[in-house]
This record gives structure tokens, C-alpha cells and sequence, in this order.
């Protein structure tokens, strides 16, 4: 096997195991930290602070040193969290690594450090093709269940209890992991007028966006459609290999999940080349009749 290959099909059995991560710790989330209930927001919301604590934190240490009972209280809650706290700080950091590492075998096959390997001779190889198109699909997965699964702001609290108790030293590229945990304003809980959950406008292709532009100093690399197109062609003969309607189906359905995630990849990269990056999803779509969001 090529080394692009291997080092993608690393990448894809990593985002397989993070999402399986991600699923379990999302049913484990300490309920003090959503701060729902009106005693516990007047008892501890002074010490689980969000991203606001990083423009003045001095102001905030010094109002918790002051008070003996907000000490007690940050205390207790560290000591009764800190082994689910220090997992989901894992989570996302290992989250921003397979961002990060991702964006770097592209970037490598760009600048050919694979010796006689490019993206179109992956593209090229039947697993290379089918390897890339999954950690592609699985970035997006990972992003879109994080912000499901996890809401903006309960990452935040977390993340700061983890900055405040273990000290910024502890963690790599600390303003990357913030950028990929900071709450993009989206809330499965906030409906809009037909009862679906509200998306902050340019979400998700802005969220998708983040990280690339810190990791490659560039928006998705632009090679990105390339996958998403082999995926379609993929797609269409997969379905076709199956002579029972019924069996072409069930193909088509994990296809299209995968090019709905892939569309919205690759939609920051897409958009300004004035393509349409609508049109695999859509195709899809067209079959299921599933509706795709505005």
C-alpha cells in the first residue's frame, strides 16, 4: 500500500474511533455543567466560566481568591469532575490533531512530499479514493456531532475548568483547541418558526472553516472538490452494482449522508469558485427526497 494511502487509512481509523468517543462521553456530561437550574447557576456560575473568562481572567481568579466559599465550591467541583473533565479535554484535543494532521497529508501530497504521489494519483487508487472521501466525510461528522452532542457553551465551561485547574502549559496549540471548542452559537434546543433547530447564519461551513485556515494558513485546500466528485461517480456505480431496487436503495443512503457532510466540506472552498456545491447532495436528495436545509 502507498504511504498516502496508509497514512489516510491511519487517519480514517482514528476519526472512526473519536466519533465512537464522542458518542460515549456526550451521555456522560455532568449536569452541573449546563447550569440549568437557578441554584446552581447562583452557587457555582462564578467559577464554570465560559470563553469571557479568557478577556479578564486575572479579574476572574481574584473574585474567586476572594470569597472562601467560591473557593470551596470551584474545589469541589474539580475534585468530584476532573476525571470526566480531563476525557473530553482529551476529546477535543485529539479532535483538533486529526484536523490538523489531516490538513497536513494533503497539504504534503500538494508539495509532494510522497514521493511520485498527488492527490490525483490517490484519487487514482480505488482505497485511496474511498480512504480519502471517508476522513473527509469524518472531519465533518466529528464537528457536526461535537456541536450536537456537546452544546458551545457547556465546551467551554469545561475547557476552562481544564485551562484554570492544569494550566495552559498542558495543552498544544492552546488557541487552536479553543478555536475548535468555542460555541458557534448553535443550539439543538433553539427552534426556529417550522420546529427545527436554528442555524447561526454561514453555519456550518464556517465552523468547518476554522480550523483549516490556523492548521494550512488557507481555507479547505482547493483540491477538496476533487474527492467529493469521485465520491458522486463511486456513489452512482455502487448503487448500480445491485440488480434489487430495494438493495440500491440502502447504497444510495449511506452514499448520500456521506456527500450531505462532504457538501457542506467543501462548500468554503467551492463557493468563492463560483461552483455549485449543492449539486452531489442534491442528486442524492432527489432520490430520497430528503430536505436538504437552506
Amino acid at each position: 500500500m502507498d504511504l498516502a494511502v496508509s497514512a489516510f487509512l491511519r487517519l480514517s481509523s482514528r476519526g472512526e474511533a473519536l466519533v465512537a468517543e464522542l458518542l460515549r462521553l456526550s451521555e456522560h456530561i455532568p449536569p452541573l455543567f449546563m447550569l440549568q437550574d437557578k441554584t446552581e447557576q447562583k452557587q457555582y456560575g462564578d467559577v464554570l466560566l465560559d470563553f469571557r473568562y479568557l478577556k479578564t481572567q486575572e479579574l476572574y481568579e481574584h473574585r474567586i481568591e476572594q470569597s472562601p466559599e467560591l473557593v470551596s465550591r470551584d474545589e469541589d467541583m474539580w475534585e468530584n469532575h476532573e476525571d470526566v473533565i480531563v476525557r473530553f479535554f482529551t476529546l477535543f484535543e485529539s479532535i483538533y490533531k486529526y484536523v490538523k494532521d489531516f490538513a497536513r497529508c494533503l497539504e504534503d501530497l500538494r508539495e509532494g512530499v510522497y514521493i511520485q504521489q498527488t492527490l490525483e494519483s490517490v484519487l487514482l487508487d480505488e482505497d485511496g479514493k474511498q480512504l480519502l472521501c471517508e476522513v473527509l466525510y469524518l472531519y465533518g461528522v466529528l464537528l457536526l456531532l461535537m456541536d450536537l452532542r456537546v452544546e458551545g457553551v457547556v465546551r467551554e465551561r469545561m475547557l476552562i475548568a481544564y485551562y484554570r485547574h492544569k494550566g495552559a502549559s498542558t495543552i498544544d496549540s492552546v488557541e487552536d483547541v479553543f478555536l475548535l471548542v468555542q460555541s458557534t452559537g448553535f443550539s439543538p434546543s433553539v427552534l426556529d418558526r417550522n420546529g427545527l433547530a436554528r442555524r447561526p447564519q454561514g453555519y456550518p461551513e464556517q465552523f468547518f472553516d476554522r480550523l483549516p485556515r490556523r492548521c494550512m494558513h488557507m481555507p479547505m485546500p482547493m483540491h477538496i472538490h476533487m474527492p467529493m466528485h469521485h465520491a458522486h461517480a463511486h456513489a452512482h456505480a455502487h448503487a448500480h452494482a445491485h440488480t434489487q431496487a430495494r438493495h440500491q436503495g440502502l447504497a444510495r443512503a449511506h452514499d448520500a449522508r456521506a456527500a450531505a457532510v462532504g457538501g457542506h466540506v467543501q462548500r468554503p472552498v467551492l463557493h468563492p469558485l463560483g461552483t455549485t456545491p449543492r449539486l452531489t447532495p442534491l442528486r442524492h436528495n432527489a432520490v430520497f427526497h430528503l430536505p436538504m436545509p437552506p
